[in-house]
Parts: structure tokens; sequence; C-alpha cells
């Protein structure tokens, strides 16, 4: 394996944009101070891009660094604290709320969700969201801290964030089982299910995901919490109520 460039600048003088890398960046519908990111999407990391879209769902603002060579993506890999893409970098200027997404070899663990990123409540959020799931989580006693001021997620409006090391195996079965990817998707964002009658069509988030940040300035459309939570998705019917905030849901506290 050829060694990892230093930055951004590096492997932007040996590679070409839009053949051998591309940079996605997809507003969301519904908010404007929160992120879901990849630094390691495309053939880098397998399936971590399709992860990043399917949690932010057209919500929440998404970028991904994609890796699009035949083979040999693993070269494209820049380290999280290292990475400084330009777009990457304009974009956390007006985010609070960030959420970064990668993928790990099991190594002997195929199972374990790492979490990581120095925002403590965040990061704590979304660990009690995927254990409720019955998914397996490790804050901490792994090589995946992500608590340095220079790691992509802790470069937002806060300087922290909350990371997610996935295994090279779950994320195969992710990739294979919407509904396990349905349930991933909430769970991520600390929520449960709504209508027990929609079970079998996967996992209904509880809590609406435009509640996790306030909306962008002089927007005049009403969020889904302003429309009484008329909106539903396919898989995923939001309801945002009172119950929500005396449950201490941490999305509405973000959204004060």
């Amino acid at each position: 394996m050829k060694k990892e460039f230093a930055n951004f600048a590096a492997l932007k003088r040996a590679k070409e944009e839009n053949k051998d890398y591309r940079v996605v960046v997809r507003p969301g519908s519904d908010t404007g101070s929160a992120l879901v990111m990849t630094p390691h999407g495309g053939g880098i990391e397998r399936h971590v891009s399709m992860i990043t879209a399917a949690i932010a769902d057209g919500d929440l603002d998404m970028y991904c660094f994609e890796g699009t060579l035949g083979e040999g993506n693993a070269e494209l890999h820049i380290t999280s604290e290292n990475f400084d893409e330009d777009r990457a970098l304009e974009l956390l200027k007006t985010k609070g709320t960030v959420v970064a997404i990668h993928g790990r070899a099991d190594e002997g663990d195929a199972d374990t969700i790492y979490l990581g990123g120095k925002d403590a409540d965040l990061v704590a959020a979304i660990d009690e969201g995927l254990r409720a799931a019955g998914l397996k989580t490790k804050g901490s006693g792994h090589r995946f801290p992500g608590t340095k001021d220079s790691n992509i997620v802790n470069r937002g409006l806060t300087g922290k964030g909350a990371q997610l090391e996935l295994p090279l195996s779950l994320r195969k079965r992710l990739a294979k089982e919407p509904d396990l990817l349905e349930t991933f998707r909430c769970a991520a964002w600390r929520s449960r299910p709504a209508d027990p009658a929609r079970a079998g069509a996967g996992q209904a988030c509880h809590y609406s995901l435009d509640q996790l940040a306030p909306r962008r300035s002089g927007r005049t459309a009403p969020t889904r919490r302003e429309r009484g939570c008329a909106h539903s998705k396919a898989l995923c019917r939001h309801q945002c109520t009172s119950e929500s905030r005396a449950a201490g849901c941490w999305r509405w506290k973000h959204s004060r």
C-alpha cells in the first residue's frame, strides 16, 4: 500500500477530480447547522457513502469525499486529523453539530460500532440510541478516540463532534438489509419505534430529524415540527411532539 497523502493539497497535485475522486455536497431540506459527513467515501471505505446518505436522508446537510478509482482507492485515504479539503472546511464554518461516518476493519469484532469525538453529549445520545436498537457500541478503549482538535469532525463551530467507526461486516449487512439500515439510521439519531404497526416495514423514527439544529437564516418554509409532523417518508414516520421534549430529546435541545 502506498504511503497516505499528508493532506488534501498533496492528493490534489497527484490526482484528478471527477476522475480519481469526487466531492459530494448535498444540502438538507430542514436543517442548517447540522452536518453528516465522511472523508473516506466511495471506494476508500466501502459502503460508507451509502450509510452517510442514509443518515442524512435528504433532511440533514451531507458531505462525502469519495474515491472513484477503478481499484486501489485506499491510496486516497487521508487521516481524519490531516483531512483539510477546502469545501469541507468551508462547510464546517457554519455547522454546530457534526457527525462523521467511517469504516474500520473487523479485526475480530464484526459487530461493534466504535464511537469517538469531542462532543460527549452527542456521542452519549447516539450511543444510547444504538444500544436501544440492539446494536453493539464501544465508546472507549479502542484506537479511534477522535478527540484531537485537528480531527475533521471537531472543526465545526463548536470545536467538537461525534464519529462512528463501523466494521466492514456490519457495513456489508447494512448495504444488503434495508430494514437493518433503517433501524441503524433511526438509532444513530437516538430514535425509537413510533408505530408498532409499521414494524414489518422497518423501524420508524420517533423524533424528527429537523429538530437536530436551527433552520437556515432567512428560511420561510416551516419545518416538520412547525407543520405538526405531517410529513412522512417511505419507511420513517417522524413524530416530534411534546413527548419528544418530555423524553429529553437532544434534537429538541439543539433546535432551541
